[in-house]
């Protein structure tokens, strides 16, 4: 399956993805949206990350603003250390694609997280 492609593709598809986000980020702008890290792999798809140098209130609510943007269903799994995985995986187009993420880490003693 590897060989079937050619650079030309994934150039293509890291192109037609590069746009997307591009769009994402001037939505994201007229509609207030947080920001978050943004990257795209060799085959086109897009990850979102929500950055972990928030609270987790405001890591909740980036991850719900961008999963409704996406119009994607997200899932949670919580970890056996409690912190909070949250992943959505979105599809704009044939062509555009990817997930959007977050791990929100367990409040301590004393409301700090590590």
């Amino acid at each position: 399956m590897r060989g079937q492609f050619s650079n030309q593709d994934r150039l293509r598809w890291q192109g037609a993805a590069n746009a997307a986000v591009a769009r994402f980020l001037s939505d994201a702008a007229a509609r207030d949206l947080p920001a978050v890290v943004w990257t795209i792999q060799v085959t086109g798809e897009i990850a979102g990350q929500v950055p972990f140098a928030s609270t987790r209130e405001e890591q909740h609510a980036a991850f719900d603003a961008w999963t409704r943007y996406l119009l994607a269903a997200p899932v949670r799994h919580t970890g056996p250390d409690g912190t909070v995985h949250l992943y959505a995986k979105f599809e704009k187009s044939d062509t555009v694609r990817g997930v959007i993420r977050a791990a929100i880490a367990p409040e301590f003693d004393g409301g700090e997280r590590s």
